[in-house]
């Protein structure tokens, strides 16, 4: 009985010590909280008073801003009373009238320079991408038209937009042509009964021809303190016999192996035809004091033609195929010019012709020159077919009645029209 009471005892004192322990728990627990609710409100004060201060260095911001604002308007007023008492007093001045005028007229003279250039952007356009369709006549039209340096400005920025849209045609192939004077340009392909009575072939009506020019003084042309012959000829021509369609590796103008086909010049299906290379050879026997070379002069004039992608409506109203017939080709006149700069602008002088001196392969090669020493990158990108050539021969030391043929050998890059975008 006694262990129990005792037992019963210690667990009240257990039980009490226990309550205790959690009442001081439970008032340590309360002390913090008051404290940090403390914390809390210093805080709050703290933020309170920098809030106040962001508020008054704002007001002062703002005063201070409508103070700057007031000293630039008043500067401009003053700025604008300098310039109008200025005006008033400079135009009863003649220099300063003259310094105006001056002013006035560079800008007029920039301006039609600008003009000018964005014109010959638009149409070596044209001339590169030769499609057919009217596509540039509005810029043309537009370009004249422009009086504003942002016009001109829109109207360059369309353009690169063209050209690069442009940059979708096919690509351009290679092909050669041996163009006879005798036979594609003067059409001696067969005898004739000549002025005499006599037979003559091919060949001896060709010799006819070049002496029948050595007869008429204006063909005698001196360069080079040397007296040559002049023969014309043309490479606008629409039907050339097609004999020759086998393909041959060709060193181009930069000295790279292309295949090239043979394909007549200005042959219907291709389209932006250009001269790569050119190169002349004269075929006979015992035709000149040198038997490996003659210096000869190539001259590339008048108009060039070149063949369209597409075929457009001819503009000419009273043309000789009626008001709807069409074409696939575009003329293009004076392929030469000579550009000057000055302070107020630049000028440019139009030449009759492109003049290269250039050697000639004779009939009778020297197996060791090479080819490529005849050819000649004078007339690069100039369209293959053009209305005036110029071929001068030296007099002295020919023997023009050796001379079978003259061949103008070209090769030239051009795209297929079957291959369109």
């Amino acid at each position: 009985r006694k262990m129990a009471q005792k037992q019963a005892a210690i667990t009240k004192l257990r039980t009490q010590k226990e309550a205790k322990f959690e009442y001081f728990n439970q008032e340590e627990k309360s002390i913090n909280s008051a404290a940090q609710v403390k914390t809390w409100f210093l805080e709050l004060r703290t933020l309170e008073i920098d809030m106040y201060d962001a508020e008054l260095r704002y007001a002062q911001e703002i005063k201070r801003l409508a103070q700057l604002y007031n000293e630039v308007e008043n500067k401009i007023m003053r700025r604008e009373r300098a310039l109008d008492r200025l005006t008033r007093r400079s135009f009863a001045d003649p220099t300063y009238r003259i310094e105006v005028t001056n002013s006035a007229l560079k800008a007029e003279d920039s301006f039609r320079v600008a003009q000018i250039w964005v014109w010959f952007m638009a149409k070596g356009l044209e001339y590169k991408w030769p499609l057919g369709k009217p596509d540039l006549n509005l810029t043309f039209q537009d370009i004249l038209m422009a009086r504003t340096a942002d016009k001109l400005k829109s109207l360059v920025d369309n353009m690169r937009i063209y050209d690069m849209t442009q940059q979708g045609n096919p690509g351009a192939s290679y092909y050669y042509w041996s163009y006879s004077l005798r036979k594609d340009y003067l059409g001696m392909t067969f005898e004739k009964e000549g002025a005499d009575g006599n037979v003559k072939s091919a060949a001896e009506q060709f010799q006819a021809y070049l002496t029948d020019l050595k007869s008429d003084a204006a063909n005698i042309v001196n360069m080079d303190n040397g007296d040559y012959l002049s023969i014309p000829f043309s490479t606008v021509k629409f039907d050339i016999e097609d004999e020759d369609t086998g393909t041959e590796s060709i060193p181009d103008s930069e000295g790279t192996d292309r295949m090239a086909s043979a394909m007549p010049i200005f042959k219907t299906g291709l389209w932006d035809s250009k001269i790569d290379w050119v190169q002349i050879s004269v075929e006979g026997d015992r035709l000149y004091t040198n038997p490996e070379k003659m210096e000869i002069f190539l001259w590339y004039g008048g108009s060039g033609f070149v063949r369209t992608r597409d075929n457009f409506k001819d503009p000419n109203p009273d043309s000789e195929d009626g008001p709807d017939s069409e074409l696939d080709f575009l003329i293009f006149s004076n392929p030469a010019y000579t550009f000057s700069y000055v302070k107020r602008g630049f000028g440019w002088d139009v030449l009759s012709y492109i003049k290269q001196k250039m050697t000639a392969k004779l009939g009778v090669q020297n197996v060791d020159i090479p080819d490529f020493v005849f050819k000649n990158e004078a007339f690069r990108e100039r369209p293959v077919a053009a209305t005036d050539w110029r071929l001068l021969i030296p007099i002295n030391g020919t023997t023009l009645e050796n001379i079978r043929d003259i061949k103008v050998n070209i090769l030239y890059t051009a795209r297929t029209r079957q291959y369109r975008r």
